[in-house]
């Protein structure tokens, strides 16, 4: 039978701990001078992780997405070219077998020929 998992999730994340974690950022006595603008940052900062709004900006998902209506944020379509070329690549270079080895096909699968020579 399954264990049930719990108490994974930490507890939210109190107001003075957050403010303690963002101005922690910002502790060069440089930003001193802006010290009211950065309360004014904080304070957006805690209602959007208040509010629970992670990506802001979103598009709809698009084609090659079950429900293509469905909003990702902008930085994620941006991403996924480049992301689904990488993965491409991968799949390309990976061993003949599909065995762990990527690059370079392992010993079992490279040719005799071309086999690196064993140590007797």
């Amino acid at each position: 039978m399954s264990k049930i998992r719990k108490g994974q999730a930490p507890p939210p994340l109190q107001r003075a701990a957050f403010s303690a974690r963002f101005q922690a950022h910002y502790s060069d006595p440089a930003f001193a001078a802006e010290a009211p603008a950065l309360s004014r940052l904080e304070a957006i900062a805690w209602g959007a992780l208040q509010e629970g709004r992670k990506a802001p900006r979103t598009q709809p998902a698009g084609r090659g997405f079950a429900d293509g209506s469905h909003a990702i944020s902008t930085e994620s379509a941006t991403a996924r070219p480049a992301s689904t070329a990488m993965r491409r690549w991968t799949v390309a270079t990976r061993c003949s077998r599909k065995c762990a080895t990527w690059l370079r096909p392992c010993r079992r699968c490279a040719p005799a020929s071309s086999a690196s020579p064993t140590r007797a």
